[in-house]
């Protein structure tokens, strides 16, 4: 909120609301009705100040900063104007059955709390609109009468480990956002939660979060009435991930498959996110070639821990995606031309996608942009592909061989992140990265080069990297263990390097050749030492000392401009400043000191 507008809110509402915490106790004025009350550091008890209980006006109650309030006073009943009841991240772990007093409350957030049960009695809070009952880790069921709560828009449960909804919670019919719909057991027994057969009378759904789809019998038409869903999780739990399994039985694989199928996203989704889904293969309402016209809104995509697919559904065709996520596909080993859409042209694939992510893809070995041809080769459709990507993440891949070629055609990547890329040997060609390149724990990787426009180049733990060449326009540079790195004829251009960032393991004891020939024609050069600017680096203790003033590296770093080294090993710090004026500080000694240097 800006400045202005608070002030002006603080000013209408004048004596309405207060603060009480921090040593301030509730002060009100008998001429005015206290609305809003705000309450931090409560004991291990909530207690209503008097004066509040004697108005009976409040009508918003917040508490925060409290994690070590256990509990709320029965007398909370008494308030029975209240609208909002705040309580999250407070050590609560129950609630009064006087809650059920609260008749007009419409707000009820007991987000990441302690609560263990919600009484009975919530069930007769008629106008609650909100229920937010995220992160509540002790939290296992909801009693039945939350059926009741007729007007409910709202329904939070987040990373709340319940076992199943109870039956009923079709009738919530005014339901706009439920996050947390867990499918029962069909154990026989007369209450064992719900089945998605309830959802059918949830048609004001915009957000929906669905867990334990492998328990479900009932799939068929559960999101046929639901016009104007936005965003839609599914969610498996594999029986060998549940009862430690060696594999999947072929009922369930077969019950997934058929599950799945049945829950097709009506068109007007926009976010679709599939988790653990242990299917022989992707719905067929995925696999489409009419995907752009089933999907015509779809933005953000998230396929995890899809591990029995052995191929990917034609997600080029969906011409308003602009985030795509594949992870743990275990099934792939080759991403080709199936990506794209058989029947597309290269002109209409991923249109619009902007962040590309593939993580823990474990078998994948081949990647391949373009239209595979008679001779064999790619089609150099690959400028006209994917023309909005700007970021493009690999996370263990550890079989993956080598990037495509057509990546290279991609005018806006600008960012690109390769961690456990194992068996890749070399990155580059890729002219249009510029913000950053991350390369990270890639035991196999030899060179980086032909990167003409980038600033920012991290690298870490490439134990074999030997060339690093061609990035003209590097300004900062970050390194752990590059001591493989030799040479001088693959150094950055001068001229351009402005910051220098190094973190070395605790055995390194001196600095890796290519880092010593790169500074010290720093220290010679008359221009280029100009434009080297910062130099931060983290140390063993020996080559800390090397930097100290008179020591052997000192030299080294009296040319730039700004100097900062930590010792891994203890507290010590050298700062330096080039100055004018210039000046050299440091812990090692007993006192901090500064020295002019002429």
């Amino acid at each position: 909120m800006h400045d202005l507008l608070r002030s002006l809110a603080l000013f209408l509402i004048g004596d309405e609301s207060t603060f009480v915490g921090n040593g301030k106790t509730c002060t009100t004025n008998p001429l005015t009705k206290l609305r809003r009350l705000s309450i931090s550091n409560v004991g291990e008890k909530l207690e209503i100040p008097d004066a509040v209980k004697k108005q009976k006006c409040l009508r918003t109650l917040i508490v925060w900063n409290s994690p070590r309030t256990k509990m709320v006073e029965h007398e909370l009943g008494r308030l029975g104007q209240l609208r909002v009841l705040d309580l999250n991240d407070a050590g609560l772990e129950s609630l009064p059955d006087s809650v059920g007093n609260l008749l007009h409350l419409r707000y009820l957030d007991l987000d990441r709390t302690n609560i263990k049960k919600l009484p009975e009695s919530i069930g007769r809070l008629q106008n609650l609109q909100t229920l937010n009952l995220s992160g509540c880790k002790s939290l296992h069921t909801l009693p039945k009468a939350i059926t009741s709560l007729c007007k409910l828009r709202r329904l939070g449960l987040d990373g709340t480990p319940l076992s199943h909804l109870p039956r009923g919670i079709g009738k919530l019919g005014d339901l706009n956002d439920l996050r947390g719909f867990v499918v029962g057991d069909d154990g026989g027994e007369q209450d064992q939660g719900c089945d998605l057969e309830e959802l059918q009378s949830l048609s004001q759904l915009r957000v929906l979060r669905i867990y334990r789809l492998e328990r479900s019998r009932k799939g068929a038409s559960a999101l046929a009435n639901i016009c104007f869903l936005r965003m839609l999780s599914l969610t498996w739990v594999s029986p060998e991930a549940e009862n430690n399994q060696p594999r999947c039985g072929q009922d369930a694989i077969q019950n997934a498959n058929k599950i799945c199928n049945d829950l097709s996203p009506p068109s007007s989704i926009e976010n679709l996110q599939v988790y653990n889904f242990f299917g022989s293969g992707f719905p067929g309402w995925l696999m489409s070639s009419s995907l752009d016209a089933s999907f015509p809104h779809l933005r953000y995509l998230h396929l995890v821990n899809c591990k029995s697919c052995p191929q990917l559904p034609p997600l080029g065709l969906l011409r308003q995606l602009i985030f795509l996520r594949i992870s743990g596909a275990d099934a792939i080993i080759t991403i080709g031309p199936e990506l794209f859409g058989h029947h597309a042209s290269a002109i209409t694939a991923f249109p619009r996608l902007e962040w590309l992510q593939f993580w823990h893809m474990r078998n994948w070995k081949e990647w391949s942009l373009g239209v595979v041809g008679d001779v064999g080769d790619e089609i150099r459709g690959a400028p006209k592909l994917l023309p909005h990507l700007e970021y493009l993440y690999l996370h263990n891949c550890p079989e993956l061989i080598a990037l495509p070629e057509g990546l290279s055609h991609f005018t806006n990547l600008q960012r690109l992140r390769i961690v456990g890329a194992h068996n890749l040997r070399e990155i580059k060609n890729l002219p249009s990265v510029t913000d950053m390149l991350h390369i990270e724990r890639n035991l196999r990787l030899e060179r980086v080069s032909n990167f003409p426009s980038l600033k920012s180049l991290q690298i870490l733990n490439c134990p074999r990297l030997q060339i690093v060449e061609n990035l003209d326009k590097l300004q900062f540079l970050g390194l752990t263990r590059p001591s493989a790195v030799q040479g001088t004829s693959e150094i950055p251009s001068l001229e351009c390097l402005l910051d220098v960032s190094n973190n070395f393991d605790q055995q390194t004891e001196q600095l890796p050749q290519w880092l010593l020939d790169l500074l010290g024609q720093h220290q010679n050069a008359s221009t280029a030492v100009q434009n080297l600017k910062k130099f931060r680096l983290k140390c063993s203790s020996p080559l800390f000392e090397s930097f100290l003033k008179d020591a052997p590296n000192w030299p080294i770093i009296q040319c730039i401009p700004e100097v900062w080294i930590e010792d891994v090993d203890g507290p010590s710090w050298i700062r330096y400043t080039k100055g004018p004026p210039s000046t050299f500080q440091t812990n090692v000694q007993p006192q901090e000191f500064a020295s002019d240097l002429s």
